[in-house]
């Protein structure tokens, strides 16, 4: 389950027990307001390309990360696919899915050592499915039991620090 909202019109980043708790604040209203940026966040599909475009030239990770996922997304019209932004990019900003993405595509390019490092990175910092590729890749040998325990124990820590009410309530929705 996806554990974050992006928010479009400021590219803020909300885990979903916040959004959760938000949206039954706002239910009744007629406007849908961002809760950063109080822009209303229901946009045609141009309008929220633009600003996510606005966010990628300001070298906003969230951004970039959702315009190179948008780049390779077969889904869109060769229109977008101009927007193509290295995973690299966001990756080295700060962004977790990026990372993952990162290392899954050194992966299948044969740099194990390369993708192994980015999921550690990624890992390090409470991302799930980076975890999971981690254990993969340890049951197969490719990672020592050392690595292993030291990225696990660095998961759990991170995910520890990010609990809240508000996100078990989320969880249970």
């Amino acid at each position: 389950m996806e554990q974050t909202v992006y928010y479009t019109c400021c590219s803020k980043v909300i885990c979903k027990g916040c959004s959760c708790a938000i949206s039954s604040q706002t239910e009744e209203q007629v406007e849908c307001p961002c809760p950063f940026c109080r822009e209303d966040i229901r946009k045609s599909d141009e309008m929220v390309y633009q600003n996510i475009l606005k966010r990628t030239e300001a070298n906003d990770p969230s951004a970039m990360c959702f315009m190179a996922n948008l780049s390779y997304d077969e889904r869109n019209d060769g229109a977008r696919k101009k927007g193509n932004i290295p995973l690299e990019e966001a990756a080295i900003a700060g962004h977790l899915d990026a990372r993952y993405m990162l290392a899954s595509c050194e992966w299948r390019s044969g740099r194990i050592d390369r993708a192994v490092k980015h999921w550690i990175i990624a890992v390090n910092l409470g991302h799930e499915q980076s975890m999971q590729a981690l254990k993969m890749f340890y049951e197969a040998g490719k990672i020592s039991k050392d690595q292993f325990d030291a990225a696990l124990r660095a998961n759990h820590a991170a995910v520890d620090a990010t609990k809240s009410p508000q996100r078990e309530a989320a969880e249970s929705v």
